[in-house]
């Protein structure tokens, strides 16, 4: 039985099993509150990407939801948030389109 090296099979910062990578996309946010009020933001963020076994709804769900609202000022208006990944590097080219909606 041949052994492979520790070294080939070892989390590098390029792999997804590395905990500490994150990828840069660019988000649309969308903040549309009951009182009339709407936002749009487009962001550059750095993010842990999805690894390839997770669900992508789940993880934008987790994760970019996040960048909504628009502070303690809207914190007691009933809203709908919508994020939308509009670029991504290559080799997480997939999560373009990608777009999850939640309600707060």
């Amino acid at each position: 039985m041949a052994l492979i090296p520790y070294s080939d099979i070892a989390p590098t910062q390029d792999s997804p099993k590395d905990p500490s990578l994150t990828v840069p996309l660019t988000i649309r946010v969308e903040n549309a509150y009951a009182n009339g009020d709407a936002f749009t933001h487009v962001l550059d963020i750095d993010i842990s990407p999805p690894t390839p076994t997770t669900c992508l709804t789940d993880w934008a769900l987790d994760t970019l939801i996040e960048f909504t609202g628009e502070g303690p000022q809207y914190a007691s208006v009933e809203a709908i948030y919508e994020v939308a990944v509009l670029s991504a590097p290559a080799e997480y080219h997939h999560l373009v389109g990608l777009t999850v909606t939640a309600e707060g």
